[in-house]
């Protein structure tokens, strides 16, 4: 089990803040306020030289505020991450621009924050001190989802393929709630716990009156299962899993776990 963060270490991660020392920087006029975050030599030779353009960022100063940084998860794929920085870089010059970013920083940090604040004060104050209720030891928090169902079918043989397209064997839940290694489900089907499945997850978000669907493929192995009682469904499965490829790791942070800070506003 992964030891859990320090609500103060994890606080000063998942805000932000741990890069504020980096005024200095900009005081020193070696850093602009938006700009693509610096890169280490070592990291740009092992993962960044061969990404198409991605030396662009190098022709302006590096930012307290990164582009990617803000509308994407840590863990995006630095050739996504790239397109997002090369486009905003021709916005850099712009005053009103840099104003703007920052802005909505601010006010994504701060409801952050918030959000933060509230669940620690709800759980460690309110639940276990005051209503003594049990005190969770789950090293990773647990992301409770709205809108979200998965298919379930045996991970790719002769007859099933990978690109997640429907066939005959799927089985269809919910996604009940998920975390960097797990995800809950609930189902009406008996499934085998000695096979690995290919689970596609799905979710359903309204933006700008639109309703969109984001897909990630995972595969993952039965870790628990529970029989239900209610309706609709008769069963709740735990699943270790693990994401079919870099990006639907990417999927899966920036809409499941919502990782982005962009997501906060």
């Amino acid at each position: 089990r992964h030891g859990k963060l320090p609500f103060f270490s994890k606080f000063l991660r998942d805000t932000r803040l741990d890069e504020l020392p980096q005024l200095f920087n900009i005081m020193k006029g070696e850093m602009d306020f938006v700009g693509p975050r610096p890169v280490r030599p070592e990291i740009y030779d092992k993962m960044c030289k061969s990404i198409s353009n991605y030396d662009l960022r190098f022709n302006v100063r590096p930012g307290l505020v990164g582009y990617s940084q803000l509308f994407t998860p840590h863990s995006s794929p630095k050739r996504i991450r790239a397109l997002i920085d090369n486009r905003m870089i021709y916005l850099k010059r712009r005053v009103i621009w840099d104003i703007l970013m920052i802005l909505v920083t601010i006010l994504a940090v701060l409801k952050k924050i918030c959000q933060m604040l509230f669940s620690f004060f709800l759980n460690n104050i309110i639940r276990i001190k005051v209503l003594k209720a049990y005190n969770e030891k789950r090293g990773l928090d647990r992301i409770k989802q709205k809108n979200a169902e998965i298919s379930i079918r045996p991970f790719p043989t002769a007859n099933h393929d990978v690109k997640g397209q429907p066939c005959r064997e799927e089985v269809k839940g919910v996604l009940v709630d998920i975390n960097e290694e797990y995800f809950k489900m609930q189902t009406d089907k008996r499934l085998d716990k000695t096979t690995t499945y290919l689970y596609r997850l799905q979710k359903r978000i309204k933006k700008k009156g639109k309703v969109k669907r984001k897909v990630a493929l995972c595969k993952g192995d039965i870790f628990k299962v529970v029989e239900l009682n209610g309706d609709p469904y008769k069963y709740s499965y735990v699943i270790k899993y693990e994401p079919i490829s870099q990006f639907n790791h990417y999927m899966v942070d920036q809409y499941f776990l919502n990782k982005s800070l962009m997501n906060f506003l």
